[in-house]
């Protein structure tokens, strides 16, 4: 007996540049507290593949951002302050740039473009944090464009 039965092929999502970022951002996401020792955030920088994290309040609003370079920048002045605790707030950078969960794709590639980050923390109406959104997710989504799209 012949099977005439089609092989199934997994479909790809297509974007246009048009469309939010909504289907994009990972809604998993770590981050720290301003109060957060600087030994405990560099664990978790080191434990994962990232190179920052987003300092948010306990209401889950950003309120900055510590990267390795900030890390970095601790550990060159750890002589002056002979094993005293330092706290992320004492290094962060004190402005967290956002995404907004309603940003078309292309203004996230225009974001992306104009600075170094590697990953835009994202917020709701209320200026919550609700997910972060990684480049290579816009690379994934370019990857999956129509050309003519574009």
């Amino acid at each position: 007996m012949v099977n005439y039965s089609p092989n199934l092929v997994e479909s790809k999502q297509v974007y246009t540049l048009e469309e939010t970022i909504e289907p994009l951002f990972s809604e998993r996401f770590h981050f720290v507290s301003p109060e957060t020792t600087v030994q405990k955030a560099m664990e978790v920088i080191l434990s994962l593949p990232i190179n920052g994290l987003p300092v948010l309040d306990k209401s889950f609003h950003p309120v900055g951002f510590i990267s390795e370079k900030d890390l970095l920048n601790q550990a060159a002045q750890m002589h002056y302050y002979h094993g005293e605790e330092r706290k992320v707030e004492d290094f962060m950078i004190k402005q967290c740039k956002t995404l907004h969960h309603r940003l078309s794709i292309f203004s996230a590639i225009e974001a992306f473009t104009k600075v170094w980050f590697h990953a835009y923390p994202v917020v709701d109406d209320e200026g919550i944090v609700i997910g972060n959104l990684l480049r290579k997710d816009i690379l994934r989504a370019i990857a999956n464009t129509s050309t003519t799209t574009w």
